[in-house]
């Protein structure tokens, strides 16, 4: 009997959340995403001073610049998407200065010069997808990407209306985080959610709403902490999957059903999304609200600290 992470692949596309092009590929990937949250992971491994050298040289231009360690940092990230895009089929999503989530013309200028050192390499321009948190100014920012031809993965995605605005704005992926939601209402609304995982429930609500509207987007589920949710959600769009998850769904091997289908009835869709009725939903959804706030943080720290590494490691090179 297949096991259930090839059954998966029947219902979802598949995104592995790894650095190691074969170990994506022996795990079924169809799309990754590079971040410096798992290059992080990486740091005492040869792999990682390899890819270092040849970011430093490719950003030698920016020595005598005050950001020449983030400079290195995104050829880093940069670097390592080539590699997949030559081996993997499907999209490479590449993350954003945390610092530009709330600034339009910012947003618009980092990915537009990504796009541009990508298309020059003589890489699939295609298959690359920059990764933007879902603020106000971040939905905008993509919307004006795509008018460029620059596709955007919107990330944080914790409510509809997240989800409704960046579908409006034609984004080509939009995360929603299972794991993060259902951690916050355990720990502020806490009840027993052992039959209705609110993580889940929250991307199922997302998913089937927006098709009902008939919106095409794809949606994709993330940062999941068990297999039960992963199983839960099957069908969905696309499923990203960290290493250890899929591992554990290779040693699975009773029937895997779908959980999630396209509606066969469309509705018609509302109006598009003020800035004021966005910015005001958002407000009062305590836990969109809060988790927004905190990936970005979180975000920025993973870059921070992947830049004071670099900056130690280039002392040394």
């Amino acid at each position: 009997m297949p096991n259930q992470l090839e059954e998966l692949r029947k219902f979802s596309n598949l995104t592995i959340q790894e650095v190691d092009v074969s170990r994506a590929k022996s795990l079924s990937a169809t799309h990754t995403e590079i971040s410096s949250k798992t290059i992080l992971s990486l740091l005492n491994e040869l792999q990682f001073t390899t890819a270092l050298q040849k970011a430093v040289n490719d950003s030698r231009d920016q020595r005598w610049n005050g950001d020449y360690a983030k400079s290195i940092r995104r050829n880093l990230i940069l670097n390592f998407a080539k590699d997949f895009n030559a081996q993997l089929p499907g999209q490479i999503s590449i993350e954003l200065d945390a610092d530009l989530a709330f600034d339009i013309e910012g947003i618009i200028n980092q990915a537009s010069n990504i796009h541009e050192q990508y298309r020059y390499s003589r890489a699939s321009a295609a298959q690359l997808l920059i990764k933007i948190p879902a603020t106000w100014e971040g939905i905008t920012a993509a919307r004006e990407l795509k008018r460029k031809s620059i596709n955007s993965h919107l990330t944080m995605v914790y409510s509809f209306i997240q989800a409704q605005a960046g579908a409006d704005a034609e984004a080509e992926v939009l995360s929603i985080p299972v794991g993060p939601t259902s951690s916050w209402y355990q720990t502020y609304e806490p009840q027993d959610y052992s039959a209705n995982d609110p993580g889940v429930a929250t991307l199922s609500h997302i998913y089937t709403n927006l098709k009902y509207l008939g919106y095409k987007t794809p949606i994709r589920g993330t940062e999941f902490t068990s297999i039960k949710q992963i199983q839960q959600l099957a069908g969905c769009d696309q499923l990203e999957l960290t290493t250890l998850l899929a591992q554990q769904l290779q040693q699975e091997h009773s029937p895997l059903e779908r959980k999630l289908d396209k509606p066969a009835d469309v509705y018609e869709r509302p109006p598009a999304i003020s800035e004021k009725d966005f910015r005001w939903h958002l407000t009062i959804n305590a836990m969109a609200h809060e988790k927004l706030a905190q990936d970005i943080r979180e975000l920025d720290m993973s870059q921070y600290q992947l830049d004071n590494f670099i900056k130690e490691k280039v002392e040394s090179l």
